[in-house]
């Protein structure tokens, strides 16, 4: 659902989406067939604060949809008698695009992802799950992005299309559930990027 009001005469677009998963499952060793149902719902928000600098975020939250956060997280761990036991999980993205002309646009962001831990005790007593002491590192408890970045627009034509130059820096940190000894809690990393865009001509339909 989508609103796309005026207000103090900028625009404003706001929406609403909700997420509703199920699964079933079946246990050959009790015969017995096991399900669950999850769910999540997704706000998000643009608005210009003033001429040409928009504000951008979006938040989610879900009981069993961790791999709509980019794969970042499960939806679910199996018990040790067939049970699935839906794992809670969470994301936001924020930022802002300033455009000061026509040919020039700044942007940046945060994003960020929680998968909280699940555990259960499996037949043989032992812990299974996500997120348990002994874990193996990709078992994820947060992951976190701060991005800026800069498109500069050489050339744009509507009948034959446009050239963009863009730059952006990233820095990532992820942090696993379960860590070995003497290992480090998390990690992080740098990344740049140079992209060269081809835009394609035409411009988009009017809406009436």
């Amino acid at each position: 659902i989508a609103f796309d009001p005026k207000l103090d005469g900028r625009a404003l677009h706001f929406e609403f989406a909700g997420l509703l998963s199920t699964f079933k499952f079946f246990n050959a060793v009790d015969g017995q067939s096991h399900s669950a149902v999850g769910g999540g719902a997704s706000v998000g928000i643009n608005y210009e604060l003033f001429k040409n600098f928009r504000l951008i975020g979006s938040g989610f939250y879900s009981d069993g949809g961790g791999r709509w956060i980019f794969g970042l997280g499960p939806d679910l761990i199996i018990k040790g008698n067939g049970d699935p036991s839906l794992v809670h999980s969470s994301s936001t993205v924020a930022g802002f695009e300033y455009q000061p002309t026509s040919k020039d646009l700044f942007d940046s962001y945060y994003g960020g992802a929680y998968i909280q831990k699940n555990t259960a005790i499996d037949a043989n007593g032992q812990l299974v799950g996500y997120g348990f002491n002994g874990s193996p590192s990709n078992n994820n408890k947060s992951v976190q992005e701060f991005t800026f970045g800069y498109t500069r627009t050489i050339w744009r034509d509507p009948n034959y299309g446009g050239l963009q130059f863009m730059t952006q820096y990233s820095y990532i940190v992820r942090h696993p559930w379960s860590v070995g000894i003497d290992q480090p809690g998390g990690a992080h990393t740098n990344i740049v990027y140079l992209n060269l865009r081809y835009l394609l001509p035409g411009a988009p339909p009017v809406l009436k």
